[in-house]
Order: structure tokens, then C-alpha cells, then sequence
């Protein structure tokens, strides 16, 4: 049987959804080719790491091989992208992320941080910092690009989906900027990724409380330098938001972890009554 002219309307968004829900891109007429061909025109979508071509950006239109990042957060990666990502899988410390290896796990410490003052209870990251990761969080921090945030603010969020300690989390803060290197990159990097982590969490966010004393920007440093350049760099301007909570201290990368640690201090020094730290990146 066949029929000629328009779906009735009932019919065709029922039809819609039940496509969508499934993942099911059906062209329905000349009439979607038209505007799917003046979208990929006017809204192409690229990879948001390499920068290929995946389509019209419409809900469906992706190109055979790419991989959404969730249909929460906004942007994608083709397929070559999401396959270099080295994702945090098992084989690392449990106290400040170091990865070990292949099943190696460290409950009391690794030789990255035993011995060492960690006011932090655990440090979890999404990925290594490397490839399609390092590059997506240098177009964050000095291209501009603030919409990588949701990208990366997505990966971070699926790898907490999975941690035990998230139920207990009172607030999201996100690790703060000196306020002249905010004003000339015009953003917060790490804050604009706790608000994706907060939002898939439902998660309050606390913004303004933790603050940083301006400092030599730690990419600048060689290890030795960054381990003793935190010291007293932070402060809490409001302790009534911090006092008593359980803290998720979020931001993009973990180095050596002394800027998380001195970040940390200074949330515990407040009042806080644990803190965790999350990163993108390690």
C-alpha cells in the first residue's frame, strides 16, 4: 500500500521521536534534502579536535564515523579523535591519579605523592593528557574556544558518573583564575567545565568563594618550581559556603598535583569537610 501526499501530524512526530529515540535518521521528502543541504552549508559541524567535516550539525545528520559526544553536551569528535583519547581506566593511584600501569592500583600512595601533605581525599581524572585531550584543552585555554568546555566537561562528567564519592558531593568549585590572566582570556576555564559537571550532576556550584592570588602562570614552571610556587596562593572569601560541605574541587589538568593540593588546603583551612578533586586531564 502506498500513500500519496503529507503524513498526518499526529503520525509523523510520533514517527520523529520514535526515529530519534532509536538513533534513526529517515529523510522524509525533497524538502528535508533541501534544508539539510542549505544546513551543512550555512551549519557545519566539524570535529572539535582535528577539525573534519561531520555534517549539518541536525539532530542524525553526523557523518558515518563520528562519534557524538552525548546528546546532553553539545560537539562531537570523529571517529580517528575519540579512538586516541587514552581514557582513565583502572591502573592508577587511588589517592592523588597517578596512572601506574596495566592493574597496578595504590591505595596509600604512589612515589608521585607518598610522603607528601595531600589535604585532598582523592584525585580522579578522565583522560591523559595527550593527542585529541591536549589539544581540545590548549583551544579552550588559549585559543578562545569556550565551547570545548562542553566537550570536555562531558568527559569528565561520564568519568565521575562512576565514582561512589559523587552521592556524597555538597557542592562543585570550580579552581580559580588570577583575576588579570580571567581578564584577558575572558573566562574560566575550569568553571566553565564544573558547570557542565554541575548541571549533569545536579550538583550545586559554588563560584567566587575559593580565590587565587595572582602568580606565575604554572605552565612556565618545571616541576621542581611548580611544587613550591602554590604555597599560599589561595584564600576562601566566603567560608559560610564552604564550611562543613564535602567539596568536588574541579579543573582541567593535574600535573603534579601541587596546585590542587595548596587549592585544597585552603578549602579544608575554611572549613570544608573533605575534598576531592576532579580533573579532565592527568
Amino acid at each position: 500500500m502506498s500513500f500519496k501526499g503529507n503524513v498526518p501530524a499526529r503520525e509523523g512526530s510520533e514517527r520523529r521521536a520514535m526515529n530519534a529515540e532509536i538513533g534513526v535518521n529517515v529523510a522524509v521528502g525533497p524538502r528535508r534534502h533541501m534544508w539539510e543541504s542549505a544546513a551543512s552549508l550555512l551549519f557545519p559541524v566539524h570535529c572539535m579536535s582535528c577539525g573534519a567535516p561531520m555534517g549539518s550539525g541536525l539532530p542524525g545528520d553526523l557523518l558515518p564515523g563520528v562519534v557524538p559526544c552525548s546528546a546532553q553536551w553539545p560537539g562531537s569528535l570523529c571517529a580517528g579523535c575519540d579512538a586516541g583519547i587514552e581514557y582513565a581506566a583502572g591502573g592508577v593511584c587511588l589517592k592523588c591519579g597517578t596512572v601506574l600501569g596495566p592493574g597496578a592500583m595504590s591505595i596509600e600512595g604512589c612515589s608521585s605523592c607518598v610522603g607528601r601533605d595531600m589535604p585532598f581525599r582523592r584525585a580522579v581524572a578522565a583522560a591523559r593528557y595527550d593527542g585529541p585531550v591536549l589539544t581540545l584543552v590548549h583551544q579552550l585555554k588559549y585559543s578562545g574556544r569556550a565551547d570545548v568546555a562542553d566537550v570536555l566537561g562531558g568527559m569528565l562528567a561520564r568519568r565521575l558518573a562512576s565514582e561512589e564519592f559523587v552521592s556524597e558531593v555538597d557542592a562543585i568549585v570550580p579552581m580559580p583564575l588570577g583575576t588579570w590572566r580571567r581578564l584577558v582570556r575572558g573566562f574560566n576555564q575550569s568553571e566553565l567545565i564544573a558547570r557542565v559537571v554541575a548541571r549533569a550532576l545536579d550538583c550545586p556550584l559554588v563560584t567566587g568563594a575559593l580565590r587565587r592570588r595572582s602568580r606565575v602562570p604554572q605552565a612556565r614552571l618545571d616541576r621542581a618550581s611548580r611544587l613550591r610556587s602554590p604555597v599560599g596562593a589561595f584564600f576562601v572569601r566566603r567560608t559560610r559556603a564552604i564550611a562543613q560541605r564535602k567539596i568536588l574541587l574541579v579543573d582541567d589538568v593535574l600535573t603534579t598535583g601541587a596546585t590542587a593540593a595548596e587549592a585544597a588546603r585552603a578549602l579544608r583551612q575554611a572549613g570544608a569537610a573533605v575534598v576531592w578533586v576532579a580533573t579532565v586531564a592527568r
